[in-house]
């Protein structure tokens, strides 16, 4: 819920004429569909944009190693020999175990430290000390908040599958070397 409410922001931030252009379609659906319509609905071409940066969006980029990973994926699930849905978790676990470290957002001073390890430069000011998408409030208040904007009750249960994947991927504690999970719906 965080990047839809972050996307209203920078939607409502725009210049009308600016925010009116093509490649501006996901801020504007953020800013005037309702939850149900913006996170159930919508054209198959603003559904498929939509679904590829809220649907499980972590465990569909380290299952398939980019971006576009959920489309592709997706295309292949159900075929002959293709994957299955229950799969893909499985396929981004294996894929963080061959990475050198997983960091979680409170983190990010460790992160440091082992890139200064490594021998990268620190850019200027600490990422510890970067906010430069910080969220207002906890669920309860972003749940509260959603309501106030339009009908949400399909919006929720969608909310709710397009985590679930990294739901668990995230709770397994294992890939984060023993640091506490953290809910990814948050």
């Amino acid at each position: 819920m965080s990047f839809y409410f972050f996307l209203r922001r920078e939607a409502k931030q725009l210049p009308p004429d600016e925010l009116a252009a093509q490649h501006q379609r996901g801020l504007r659906a953020a800013l005037e569909l309702s939850p149900d319509e913006y996170f159930c609905g919508g054209p198959p071409d603003l559904r498929n944009f939509l679904d590829d940066h809220f649907d499980n969006f972590y465990t569909f980029y380290f299952a398939g190693r980019s971006f576009d990973a959920r489309r592709r994926i997706l295309g292949q699930i159900g075929g002959r020999g293709g994957i299955q849905r229950s799969d893909i978790v499985a396929v981004a676990r294996a894929n963080l175990s061959t990475l050198g470290g997983v960091y979680r957002m409170t983190e990010l001073a460790r992160l440091e430290e082992d890139l200064r390890a490594i021998g990268c430069v620190a850019l200027g000011k600490s990422m510890v000390e970067i906010r430069d998408n910080v969220g207002e409030g906890d669920l309860q208040s972003r749940l509260a908040e959603l309501a106030t904007i339009g009908p949400c009750m399909q919006a929720l249960r969608r909310l709710h599958e397009m985590v679930g994947h990294d739901n668990e991927l995230w709770n397994d504690a294992t890939i984060f070397h023993g640091t506490e999970a953290r809910n990814a719906l948050v």
